[in-house]
């Protein structure tokens, strides 16, 4: 959709009077810093290719909506198929949020939030075989039937709960005190194992601090070990759909 289309439907939310600045980092979308007299305010336009990148924008709306009222969550004050209105968070540096601890906290407290029965989930073993299949440079048949071996090795536990599946410091502004988490194009139902898998790659503790971690949530190390590599594969293929190169899929060596 045209950004000035946006605009006119923006307009009883934002009004006439605004002003509009490009931000530069968003990885999958164009965003946009909005300004008028008495607010601010972060657009998103989705990306065409959302769809190929596994994102249900549909179940995005319905976990807004379930954590709107949690301190961790951002600010909705719009929402189509075609774009997000948040309110701007005063950005400070993610460094701030230095503390394991503090990451726990959030993790556990995005897994406890009660969400309808009727989301579709995300499994890491689906979404793998999704992204396998949208790849700029598509797979040879044999990288393909090893990506295949390695999904069916996966068993998914009974109880899922909500995960971010997104997490990295650009996704965390905040403090420790008091940290907001952002882009939950990727949340859905899903394995706290590998939400966990997907905190730790992001936001790239080193290994001892990630066992230590597994440990706490009584992981064993096997499982911990797949969680970890289906996790890096799956970021690897992601970044083969958004970039025109070809994902390392070396990091099959580790679970085949």
């Amino acid at each position: 959709m045209h950004f000035h289309e946006v605009l006119r439907q923006l307009d009883p939310i934002v009004g006439p009077d605004v002003q509009v600045s490009r931000i530069d980092h968003a990885l999958t979308n164009a965003c946009y810093r909005l300004e008028t007299p008495t607010e601010r305010y972060v657009l998103r336009l989705n990306n065409p290719l959302s769809k190929s990148m596994g994102i249900d924008r549909h179940r995005e709306r319905l976990i807004l909506e379930s954590i709107a009222s949690k301190p961790f969550a951002p600010l909705t004050a719009g929402i189509s198929e075609d774009w997000l209105l948040s309110r701007w968070i005063p950005e400070q540096p993610s460094a701030l949020i230095t503390s394991t601890d503090a990451l726990t906290t959030l993790l556990d407290d995005v897994h406890a939030v009660d969400i309808p029965d009727t989301l579709p989930p995300l499994l890491v073993t689906d979404q793998i075989q999704h992204l396998s299949q949208h790849q700029q440079q598509p797979l040879d048949p044999a990288e393909l039937r090893r990506i295949e071996r390695a999904c069916q090795n996966y068993q998914p536990p009974l109880h899922l709960v909500l995960c971010h599946h997104d997490w990295h410091p650009g996704n965390l502004l905040g403090t420790d005190e008091q940290p907001v988490l952002i882009d939950w194009e990727y949340a859905a139902p899903g394995d706290p194992a590998i939400d966990l898998a997907c905190l730790c790659h992001g936001m790239k503790l080193d290994q001892t601090t990630a066992a230590s971690l597994a440990r706490n949530y009584d992981l064993p190390g096997t499982r911990w070990r797949q969680a970890i590599a289906l996790t890096q594969l799956m970021s690897e293929l992601w970044y083969g759909v958004r970039f025109p190169k070809p994902p390392n899929t070396a990091i099959l060596d580790i679970i085949d």
